[in-house]
């Protein structure tokens, strides 16, 4: 049901940080009190009755009542946080009864800025026609404190979400929301959506995990989207391209578990790439075939490629490919290299060459592109978040690649830099890592050889020298002009930087694990 300009505008994790600027202010939701219940400050309480400061400001009388009225047991932990800016109830099942005394409260507190509500069934089997969220939705209109509020995993469903989002509306202070795992669906997005193009506050929205297909509207202030599981498949990826062309805000976009596909990674890459100011892409998990170095990014194109001509997508990938290569004649280097068509060389020049129709093309593609002048390597606080989860163990190594080819979208890299972000490869994928940021290293003639190069095993070397030709030759020794080693050549173990933030321990132990693997090659 995509809109032609429907676009997801995204949350992803609180620890990742904006590119440019500090995050905005806000509560922090960090801590979770369920092991240990805070009391109040002695001073708002006299002999176990509250004191008049803290029934004025609080709503503790109103909860009290509608649980004495539902006949439900008060939370003694909620009680004891009234007049706290930060509260977590998550996990506490206290279900749409409980709720409504907890909602009814809100109406008139005046402390709480931050609210943690994941988990607590409140839309189980509730009526919603029969006005069962009325006290949700009332405490949403009404509080003029709260800024960030979490209800997922809340079993609001579709006609619960139009609910809650009728009710925002009225509410010109939440900035950040999540409604993750409400089972939503397409309805209860478009209504969502509705009310996020017309928020001026709303900068994180969480809708992952709510099986929607298209839904959100272009908003100017939304900085973080999460749409992570939602089925969202190639035609929704293209409508979030769309969106994505004309929005200037957004710092994050999440669409991982996905399936969109080698096409979709494709056209959201290039959306991200020409058009926004997305900084952190998520693309993990989104059935793709195509590991990261035969993703196509305009931007930065070098890499090997896998065309299957029977594809419309994939000729018209070959025919912007070759537009490239004309516009890098005049450099006198070969754009196209290694080419084979159903397994054997093609004759002549690949201009030149008539598209079959049916078939395999492969080649390795090297843009002639230099790296702009103004460009910089990312921060080291970016630089070292983004490692910490390409570290991940429980990473492949396609998706790894992936997420290099992404970041790659947007960021640049020093050559230490790139030789950390290698140990964390393993022996046979370094080489596909090295073409990817080939283009995107911002030292390359001063430090490639010495920081890089050296680092790879021979058999890394001759590849890497037969995949991107001159452009890396002309960057070596003439005496590495050496034929090509057998790929089980004994491993030069990589020597980790410490600069502050580095992990030298750690980093040490994956190069000498990757040593080993390539050893036993």
């Amino acid at each position: 049901m995509p809109a032609k300009h429907d676009d997801f505008w995204d949350s992803i994790a609180a620890a990742h940080r904006l590119e440019d600027g500090p995050e905005p202010d806000r509560p922090t939701l960090t801590p979770d009190p369920l092991e240990s219940e805070p009391e109040s400050d002695e001073e708002d309480r006299a002999d176990g009755i509250f004191s008049p400061q803290f029934v004025q400001t609080t709503g503790v009388h109103e909860y009290m009542r509608t649980c004495r009225e539902a006949k439900v047991v008060p939370v003694q932990q909620f009680i004891s946080m009234l007049d706290h800016e930060v509260v977590s109830l998550k996990h506490r099942g206290v279900g749409p009864v409980g709720g409504r005394a907890i909602f009814e409260c809100l109406r008139y507190n005046k402390h709480i800025q931050a609210l943690d509500m994941e988990d607590n069934q409140l839309g189980l089997n509730v009526d919603v026609d029969a006005g069962h969220l009325d006290h949700v939705c009332a405490a949403l209109r009404e509080n003029q404190v709260i800024t960030n509020l979490d209800l997922s995993y809340n079993n609001f469903a579709a006609r619960g979400c139009v609910a809650i989002a009728e009710a925002l509306e009225a509410n010109g202070r939440i900035k950040e929301l999540s409604l993750r795992g409400n089972n939503m669906g397409d309805m209860g997005a478009q209504s969502l959506s509705n009310t996020v193009s017309k928020s001026a506050k709303l900068t994180k929205l969480d809708v992952s995990d709510n099986g929607i297909g298209n839904a959100l509207k272009e908003n100017a202030s939304l900085l973080f989207l999460d749409v992570s599981s939602n089925r969202i498949g190639e035609e929704g990826t293209k409508a979030v391209a769309e969106g994505l062309k004309e929005n200037q805000t957004l710092r994050s976009l999440q669409l991982n578990g996905n399936p969109i596909g080698d096409t979709g990674v494709m056209i959201v890459i290039e959306a991200v790439g020409v058009y926004c100011s997305v900084r952190d892409l998520g693309l993990q998990d989104c059935s793709t075939n195509k590991t990261g170095a035969g993703i196509f990014d305009p931007l930065n194109p070098t890499g090997r490629y896998t065309l299957e001509l029977a594809k419309p997508f994939d000729v018209e990938l070959l025919k912007r490919l070759k537009q490239l290569d004309l516009m890098d004649e005049a450099t006198g280097d070969d754009n196209f290299m290694n080419v084979r068509y159903n397994g054997k060389g093609i004759d002549g020049d690949i201009q030149e060459w008539p598209v079959a129709e049916t078939g395999v093309l492969n080649f390795d593609y090297v843009s002639c592109k230099r790296v702009p002048k103004d460009a910089r390597a990312q921060r080291d606080e970016v630089f070292y978040s983004f490692r910490k989860e390409l570290a991940n163990p429980a990473l492949s190594e396609e998706t790894k690649l992936l997420m290099l080819r992404s970041s790659a979208t947007t960021h640049f890299w020093n050559c230490a830099q790139v030789r950390q972000l290698l140990q964390l490869i393993t022996f046979r994928q370094r080489v596909d890592a090295v073409v990817m940021l080939f283009r995107r290293i911002v030292d390359l003639d001063s430090s490639f050889y010495a920081a890089i190069y050296t680092a790879l095993k021979p058999g890394e070397c001759a590849a890497l020298r037969s995949r991107l030709g001159a452009p890396v030759l002309r960057l070596l020794p003439q005496e590495e002009e050496e034929p090509p080693a057998d790929e089980g050549d004994t491993a030069v173990v990589f020597l980790t930087e410490t600069d502050g933030g580095g992990d030298g321990g750690e980093g040490a132990a994956q190069a000498q694990a990757a040593a080993k693997e390539g050893d036993a090659v």
